[in-house]
């Protein structure tokens, strides 16, 4: 007995929707994991690059961290510490300080200048891989806040400490939480 012609068509079409349907199953969490895998090289670089640029502006400044208002020239390094009525530090500062041209002290230029001679050393703060998030939460305080992603934070940086983590909870593929990066 034969079969009608559209017959014949459905049976192969359900082959293959079967076929198609068993092999993305096998197929589809290996490349979930791939691609978490290579969101966790992406924030690991982008934390690398970011924590480097910081390292470059403290050397350049006389030890100062991005994100504190422009000190007396006077000093030649300084903390919060030693200025307890300075400015805290903030975001707004952090960002511009490092995307921007600056003096020895800290002042900022648009464009360089004789004494804003330094950077910039960021083009803008990548986004956090997760989160999609590039903004950037300054604390001032002798530990990190606790992670909060609610917060349109993806990096937490302490100007105290000089410490820069992902505002990200959770782990990667390893078992190695994303604020321990």
């Amino acid at each position: 007995m034969r079969l009608h012609p559209r017959m014949h068509y459905a049976a192969q079409a359900g082959c293959l929707g079967l076929f198609l349907a068993i092999g993305s199953a096998w197929i589809g969490p290996k490349f979930t994991r791939a691609s978490y895998q290579s969101k966790d090289a992406v924030l690991c670089e982008a934390l690398r690059y970011l924590r480097a640029e910081i390292q470059v502006y403290q050397t350049e400044h006389s030890n100062s961290t991005p994100g504190y208002a422009a000190r007396d020239e006077s000093a030649l390094a300084w903390t919060s510490d030693d200025l307890p009525d300075a400015a805290p530090p903030d975001s707004e500062t952090f960002v511009r300080q490092l995307t921007q041209f600056t003096d020895a002290a800290g002042h900022v230029k648009p464009s360089r200048c004789a004494p804003c001679d330094l950077g910039p050393y960021l083009i803008g703060i990548p986004q956090n891989p997760f989160t999609l998030k590039s903004g950037v939460w300054v604390v001032d305080q002798d530990q990190m806040p606790p992670l909060d992603q609610s917060k349109p934070y993806g990096w937490i940086y302490n100007a105290r400490t000089g410490q820069l983590i992902a505002n990200l909870t959770g782990i990667d593929s390893y078992g190695v939480a994303y604020a321990n990066y």
